[in-house]
């Protein structure tokens, strides 16, 4: 209950202050619930869209065990976070001090832990569904959250006019 509170309470001080930029350097990041959505079925659709055109890495948040033991590298829990709410793990302070020029967000806004990762998270820009928090997101779609491929095509339609115009 302490943890929470601390998370709480940092992502709420962090959120008074502009979120970490990125580069362009074609990284892109998913952070993603693995009890709501399926990271591989996410990453299929990102390549068949993007055509491979970035280096991907994914993040995924689960409650359940199980799906720790399949891909162990790409899972986190709450036990990557010590009693102070600090990210306890290398792999996890490995992906906050990288930069991105995209994360891409499958969460829904009141999930904690993806919430304090999304934003210590160096990012040119954040993609999410509606219901991400909007102070964590830059780009917010209202799209039926089973239609990965439609995500990704008005994702890359909008990303592709950001580009042009910056």
């Amino acid at each position: 209950m302490l943890k929470k509170f601390l998370i709480k309470f940092k992502l709420k001080r962090g959120l008074q202050v502009p979120l970490p930029k990125g580069k362009n350097n074609a990284k892109v990041l998913f952070l993603v619930n693995a009890d709501e959505f399926d990271a591989a079925d996410i990453h299929t659709s990102f390549q068949t869209t993007f055509e491979n055109k970035y280096t991907v890495e994914k993040l995924c948040f689960s409650q359940q065990k199980k799906k720790f033991k399949e891909n162990a590298d790409a899972f986190f829990g709450t036990k990557d976070f010590s009693f102070n709410g600090n990210i306890s793990t290398e792999k996890l302070k490995d992906v906050i001090h990288q930069d991105y020029e995209y994360v891409f967000q499958f969460f829904n806004k009141e999930h904690l832990y993806l919430n304090y990762l999304s934003a210590k998270t160096k990012a040119n820009l954040r993609v999410g569904f509606e219901d991400v928090n909007p102070k964590l997101t830059d780009l917010l779609f209202k799209l039926n959250k089973t239609d990965l491929d439609l995500f990704f095509e008005e994702a890359k339609k909008y990303l592709e006019i950001i580009k042009k115009s910056a």
